[in-house]
């Protein structure tokens, strides 16, 4: 059981903190409009991890790079 829980945790937690990472980036990005803000919540709230990773795909700006692609 512990083994079971050490790995479920090992697969839950990077997915956890990929979620928040794309949610902070979403809620700091400037140039989203306020309509697209609120839809992007929906997203990530409705399909969490798989709306996180196509904001990804689609908006994220990088580390460096605080602009739209």
């Amino acid at each position: 059981p512990l083994l079971q829980s050490v790995l479920l945790f090992l697969l839950v937690a990077p997915l956890i903190v990929f979620w928040a990472w794309m949610l902070d980036d979403m809620l700091q990005n400037p140039l989203l409009t306020r309509n697209a803000r609120t839809a992007w919540l929906a997203a990530f709230f409705g399909f969490n991890v798989f709306g996180a990773g196509v904001y990804y795909l689609s908006l994220y700006r990088g580390p460096g790079n605080r602009r739209l692609r």
